[in-house]
């Protein structure tokens, strides 16, 4: 396993990061790119827990800030289910055209439980995108990075179906209102599975005591739920 991560000088004068990150937005993403759980293709398992007891901040923060690089910067994706972590960019800073190196790269992948990040790697593998070096300016900001597979838009039905199916609490309506007006994600039903983790904290008392947090602010949010660069 690498005992460091290559970050480019760059990334402090990345327009996006410059204009767009706050202090806490960068702080995390640096963390999420060089933290000791990284792995070699870009997409690595990391619980709400982890993240919590290694950046300092508390889970109301951590996930916050998720969603933030989520749906307002668009540099990672998360999956609350299989604690699984994928960084957009990480193919162009990391990778090379070294058959031994894309063999190992290969190989990690094919341990990814999310089927969504696991054919986004697999994709950039097979040549769906840019291999071999970070592009000119080092940032990337530019070049927006398309999901691997996006779901259809459901209806309330069909999000109504699936809260009652995993016996959750949040307000389908409520989500279907909120991502109506912002558009829905990628993998919606990760989203729901993330809303639920998020929304519900578990309290010391009686044995399933759920506090209902606050609704997500609109426009900061999103779901599912590099080196170097941000897109």
């Amino acid at each position: 396993m690498a005992i460091y991560r290559q970050v480019y000088m760059t990334f402090w004068t990345d327009p996006k990061v410059v204009n767009d990150f706050t202090p806490e937005d960068r702080y995390f993403y640096l963390y999420l790119i060089t933290n000791d759980h990284t792995n070699i293709c870009g997409c690595y398992e990391i619980s709400i827990k982890q993240m919590v007891w290694e950046t300092g901040y508390n889970d109301d923060t951590v996930g916050r800030l998720i969603r933030r690089l989520m749906e307002q910067h668009k540099v990672i994706r998360y999956d609350a289910v299989t604690n699984e972590m994928l960084i957009h960019n990480w193919y162009k800073y990391n990778w090379t055209k070294s058959k031994d190196l894309m063999s190992k790269v290969r190989s990690v992948a094919q341990n990814i439980k999310n089927p969504s990040f696991k054919a986004f790697v697999l994709e950039k593998i097979d040549g769906g995108g840019t291999v071999g070096g970070p592009c000119r300016d080092g940032g990337g900001t530019s070049v927006p990075v398309p999901d691997a597979v996006t779901d259809a838009v459901p209806d309330p039905d069909e999000i109504r179906a699936y809260v009652k199916e995993k016996g959750y609490k949040i307000d389908p309506q409520r989500f279907y209102d909120f991502y109506r007006q912002k558009g829905f994600p990628t993998d919606w039903k990760a989203q729901v599975d993330y809303w639920e983790q998020t929304e519900f904290k578990k309290t010391p008392k009686k044995r399933m005591e759920y506090i209902p947090r606050s609704a997500p602010e609109k426009g900061s949010f999103g779901t599912e739920y590099l080196s170097g660069g941000t897109s």
